[in-house]
């Protein structure tokens, strides 16, 4: 099948009108059958086989179809990655060293203040105040607060924050914040676990026709 057909939606060949029609018949037969009797549990439980195999049998179908497109896609995307890939990491290393550095001399900052804090307290309890240094002040200040600092090459670096979170203790997480790992509660009831604390864990009858 060339890669443009699977771009189309596939045309209803005669197997398909005749499954569409099928399909609307039977959801109204199953509309107004009633299950009163043995008998009518029969004629229901015989519908019901129909309906399954038929969509069976349209699964398929929509496999048909599906399947070489999944597949193309599939190949793109492990094709593309092979490029994206070192390049997420050099973006992870890059961007840290640029915070590791940038958090460096917002601490040589803060020390800077720290000594002229020292020095305007000394200046003010002489009664003098020197306008460089309240100046000096303010360009520190600056320095901590700028988000945004453009280097002589033009390149501009902002960093921006953003609100995230780590799990430090999941006992103290409130509940809402929490969800049931249903993939891993129905592996360890396949494999014969029946009682798990906060779960009810119970049989439901299911329709086998065969």
């Amino acid at each position: 099948m060339k890669f443009q057909e699977l771009l189309t939606l596939p045309e209803k060949d005669k197997e398909l009108t005749q499954i569409e029609t099928r399909c609307s018949r039977i959801l109204d037969k199953a509309r107004k059958i009633e299950v009163t009797d043995d008998k009518s549990v029969e004629d229901a439980s015989t519908g019901l086989k129909v309906v399954r195999d038929l969509k069976k049998t349209i699964e398929n179908k929509r496999k048909f179809f599906v399947k070489p497109l999944n597949d193309h896609v599939k190949r793109i995307n492990e094709f593309f990655k092979s490029f994206s890939s070192p390049l997420d990491q050099a973006d992870k290393i890059l961007n840290k060293k640029i915070l590791d550095y940038q958090e460096y001399k917002k601490e040589q900052v803060r020390k800077e203040q720290e000594k002229l804090r020292k020095k305007l307290e000394r200046q003010e309890n002489s009664g003098i105040l020197p306008l460089r240094l309240k100046q000096k002040e303010k360009e520190l200040q600056e320095q901590l607060s700028s988000k945004t600092i453009q280097y002589d090459s033009g390149i501009k670096v902002t960093t921006r924050k953003r609100w995230t979170f780590e799990v430090v203790d999941i006992e103290k997480v409130p509940r809402e914040y929490l969800i049931v790992n249903d993939k891993k509660v129905n592996q360890a009831i396949k494999k014969g676990i029946r009682d798990i604390p906060g779960l009810k864990i119970y049989q439901k009858e299911k329709i086998v026709t065969g």
